[in-house]
């Protein structure tokens, strides 16, 4: 693989001085060129403080998804979609690794490929462009990836990843309104971590085993017509074999806080 770093030379276009307050900057990679873009990806999620949104067709590049892990491990909220396949067990999917990690995740099965390519970051950096989080657009496609500093413009993304997510995949995630800028309902929070567990999540929870965990995992996502302890309480008991001492164990490990 080619590793050439055109540190001075970057391909980097800014039209700061055309967009008024917002910033753009273009890259570009290339057979002959790579990890140019990888590196600001991973620079821009590293410097994430509250809120990182993604919409990724395909997501397989082990370093983003290690940049995307550690953002999640330092408090901020995660969300990313991902289109239909994206869970297999295909090999090289970042999807096992972000889901294990508490990460919440859609997987888009309706009619139409979920090809969108891109990521808000603190409600104000949009990055976008052909460019899929993978090795194969890393090192050996011709690609190009947009950087979008710009409040506004990040307003019409997190809006159309809301639209999709809660109102085409209908998964009651707490998002909206100026990510980055306020924070959410700590009943919403906690619905949306357990709707994004992993089955490993919940067999970490005493008395959950496989079967039961199998359960828990078919059951996502949970919804309440009233975000309270109570109501996710109700929703988890309603699963076969969970009675009032498992669902408590549950939200006791997921959502500690919650009263």
């Amino acid at each position: 693989m080619r590793r050439f770093l055109f540190l001075g030379l970057v391909i980097a276009v800014s039209l700061a001085a055309q967009a008024g307050d917002c910033d753009v900057q273009a890259y570009f990679v290339s057979p002959a060129v790579d990890e140019v873009v990888r590196l600001e990806i991973i620079s821009a999620i590293d410097a994430a403080q509250d809120s990182l949104l993604i919409a990724m067709y395909s997501f397989t590049d082990d370093q983003i998804g290690a940049a995307v892990i550690r953002a999640e491990e330092r408090g901020v909220k995660v969300y990313i979609l991902l289109d239909d396949g994206q869970d297999s067990a295909a090999q090289g999917r970042e999807y096992p690794k972000l889901r294990d990690a508490g990460i919440p995740i859609g997987v888009e099965h309706v009619s139409g490929l979920l090809h969108d390519k891109f990521a808000v970051i603190d409600g104000e950096l949009v990055i976008t462009g052909s460019y899929n989080w993978t090795d194969g657009a890393n090192d050996a496609n011709f690609e190009n990836a947009v950087f979008i500093a710009c409040p506004g413009i990040a307003q019409a993304y997190t809006d159309e990843f809301v639209r999709i997510a809660n109102g085409v995949l209908g998964l009651g995630w707490p998002i909206g309104g100026e990510m980055g800028r306020s924070t959410s309902a700590p009943c919403a929070e906690c619905l949306a971590r357990i709707n994004g567990a992993a089955r490993s999540n919940f067999e970490a929870v005493d008395g959950i085993g496989e079967e039961l965990a199998g359960r828990l995992l078919a059951a996502q996502p949970y919804t309440v017509s009233d975000c309270s302890r109570a109501g996710i309480l109700a929703a988890l008991e309603a699963v076969d074999g969970i009675g009032p001492v498992k669902a408590d164990a549950i939200l006791s490990r997921f959502c500690p806080g919650l009263e």
